[in-house]
């Protein structure tokens, strides 16, 4: 770690997230303990920055000011992309008005750090676009990954009969995991669906179903740049597809995947454009893995925490090196 606390004055780390990202608190006490400099912006705080953004005779200056910390745009050399700029407008003022607020604080943060020359965790432009479990499936597919018998629609003819096909399967959310409501937050899990919940289904909107694959763990592959980090997920899924879930006894471990997989894993990742992903995989009993879907923004704290593997050190490498 010397060569990167001697070089700490030229890397600077810009962290882009918000004030409940746990998993930001976490590599930021590493990049303390090193005397490694960063800068964290929190969506809820910018309306709360000072910014100054110059192009001036042929002068440019981008500073960012929040309490007694200064960021001078021109020091930074890597940027740590965890959470989408959403700025957080408190004033009392219509919901128009913070929309439109909203939007123009956003647009000037990105506009002002976005810098092809930086070493990005990930490009926001790849995260958009990575994000979309469709196209995750195509890139997937395309590679060689096994996938499940996947069918998203809303024609209940077509439903019934992939249904039949593909029993038992599971739906899920197209986009994400998260419901929220004015006064509480839920959770959508993976669900099996059962035989009789056809009987008469019809549905307005098209829904996500895959044919249920009969695995015997699951397997969360963690990818930065060229280093791979994988774990088994053994838990009782006669009971739910999901090990997300609250009630489930789950039990974690450190895995090796076969190497054509783990090449594979990283090709992904870089297919996609990034330098971070949380891939999730399924193992069958005949030693077959199934590709369900890559986060560009997963969690991965958690794994470290409970097994010591050293995603957080990988990390640090990454930003604190040249491109």
């Amino acid at each position: 770690m010397k060569e990167l606390i001697s070089e700490r004055f030229f890397k600077m780390l810009l962290i882009i997230t918000n004030k409940d990202d746990l998993a930001a608190d976490y590599l930021i006490s590493a990049l303390i303990e090193k005397s490694l400099p960063y800068f964290r912006i929190n969506s809820e705080d910018i309306q709360n920055y000072l910014v100054n953004y110059s192009c001036q005779n042929n002068k440019y200056e981008a500073k960012i000011r929040h309490k007694n910390k200064i960021l001078d745009l021109s020091e930074v050399k890597s940027v740590w992309y965890r959470r989408a700029i959403s700025p957080s407008i408190n004033q009392d003022i219509d919901f128009y008005s913070k929309k439109f607020i909203s939007g123009e604080l956003q647009h000037l943060v990105e506009g002002i750090c976005l810098n092809d020359d930086l070493v990005w965790v990930n490009p926001f432009d790849a995260v958009i676009k990575a994000e979309r479990k469709i196209y995750q499936l195509k890139v997937a597919r395309n590679m060689g990954f096994k996938i499940p018998n996947t069918l998203i629609s809303n024609d209940k003819n077509l439903i019934n009969s992939f249904h039949l096909q593909n029993v038992p399967i599971i739906c899920k959310p197209i986009y994400h995991g998260y419901f929220q409501k004015k006064d509480d937050n839920y959770a959508i899990y993976s669900n099996r669906i059962e035989p009789k919940m056809f009987d008469g289904f019809d549905s307005i909107y098209p829904t996500y179903f895959q044919n249920e694959i009969k695995k015997i763990s699951d397997i969360r592959v963690t990818v930065v740049r060229n280093d791979i980090f994988s774990i088994q997920i053994t838990f009782d899924n006669s009971k739910t597809p999901d090990w997300r879930r609250k009630e489930c006894d789950v039990s974690y471990k450190e895995f090796d995947l076969p190497i054509e997989l783990k090449e594979n894993c990283i090709r992904l990742v870089s297919e996609l454009g990034l330098n971070f992903g949380a891939i999730d995989l399924a193992r069958t009993i005949d030693d077959e893995y199934y590709f369900f879907e890559i986060n560009p923004t997963g969690e991965w704290a958690w794994i470290e925490h409970k097994l010591g593997l050293p995603i957080r050190e990988s990390l640090i490498k990454t930003f604190y090196r040249t491109k």
